[in-house]
């Protein structure tokens, strides 16, 4: 069995992925568990917030127990309690990215923007990176370039002034 604890669940953020993919992530009290300090958890898709809240809803302030799976990885494994709780907490109708309407596609919520959405931008720049194997060329810098204005597309990436990357704070 995995070391768990329980904790309150703060808040539900919505986070966009590099192919559109929407991912609840549980953010709570934070708890030593395995050596580390865990604050937050991937809830993984809507299907797994209903499966843990039994269809009754996640709630901000709810009790949760939350583990590391295999010493490693955080998981919230069960809602404990949902008494004297504030709002619910609903799946986001928009993407928090670009707004686009998101559409489902199976268990997840989806942003179907995937030309526009910079979260997706991001996400196809970084594999493109990874994959021809440009070095030195990590997350910091390429939010940076993105942030900037610099980059919007993988060609961009070619057309990059160093003198200008060179100048940027990151």
């Amino acid at each position: 069995p995995h070391e768990a604890q329980t904790t309150t669940l703060r808040s539900i953020r919505w986070q966009v992925g590099n192919t559109g993919r929407v991912t609840p992530v549980a953010e709570f009290d934070p708890v030593a568990l395995a050596g580390a300090c865990v604050r937050q958890a991937s809830l993984h898709n809507v299907a797994n917030i209903g499966r843990l809240t039994d269809g009754a809803g996640s709630r901000q302030d709810a009790c949760i127990l939350v583990s590391r799976r295999n010493d490693v990885i955080p998981y919230v494994e069960a809602m404990i309690s949902q008494e004297s709780m504030a709002d619910d907490l609903e799946a986001p109708h928009e993407c928090p990215e670009c707004r686009t309407v998101l559409t489902m596609n199976g268990e997840y919520l989806c942003c179907p923007n995937d030309t526009d959405c910079p979260a997706q931008t991001v996400g196809a720049m970084r594999r493109w990176i990874k994959k021809v194997g440009v070095l030195h060329f990590g997350d910091a810098m390429l939010s940076a370039v993105v942030d900037a204005g610099m980059v919007t597309t993988i060609p961009d990436l070619y057309r990059l002034d160093p003198v200008k990357v060179g100048a940027l704070d990151m």
